[in-house]
């Protein structure tokens, strides 16, 4: 991204990348697993996957942000106005990142994400995850509007 940071941001931005990997890992193995489909209940904030078997797994989940493969944008979901903000707090925790450190990607509301935006689209996830302490990353919507949401307590 040709951003000149401090020591401590770097420190910080190669802690988020290592931690996705090993938090993204692990959720996958033991919550997300194969499923069918998928719920969020916008009222108590549940996140639900119901398997081939039956099971379901739950989970706390809030909203961190939205890709539009069609402008090749990304929202955090603090800045979303369709957004119930009840279920979009904790990205907040990503915009106070960006001011401590001057990273403006986390501070503007609507991102243009370059190239590849499934890469960008993890870059931006390991960033909200550790800002949050969240245990993971569920990826919803659909392939036009992928919706990334943090996942607590599986």
């Amino acid at each position: 991204m040709g951003y000149d940071v401090s020591p401590e941001a770097d420190r910080w931005l190669d802690e988020a990348r290592e931690d996705f990997n090993h938090k993204q890992a692990s959720l996958r193995n033991t919550w997300i697993r194969q499923f069918q489909r998928w719920e969020f209940n916008p009222t108590s904030g549940v996140l639900t996957l119901v398997h081939a078997d039956g099971a379901r797994s739950v989970a706390t989940a809030e909203v961190l942000g939205s890709f539009s493969t069609a402008d090749k944008t990304w929202e955090w979901a603090w800045s979303n106005p369709n957004m119930p903000k009840k279920f979009c707090q904790k990205s907040l925790a990503v915009k106070q990142i960006g001011e401590k450190f001057g990273l403006d990607y986390l501070t503007r509301g609507i991102v243009p994400v370059p190239g590849d935006g499934e890469a960008m689209g993890s870059y931006l996830c390991s960033l909200g995850l550790k800002a949050t302490g969240a245990a993971g990353i569920f990826r919803g919507g659909d392939d036009r509007l992928p919706v990334y949401f943090l996942v607590f307590d599986p």
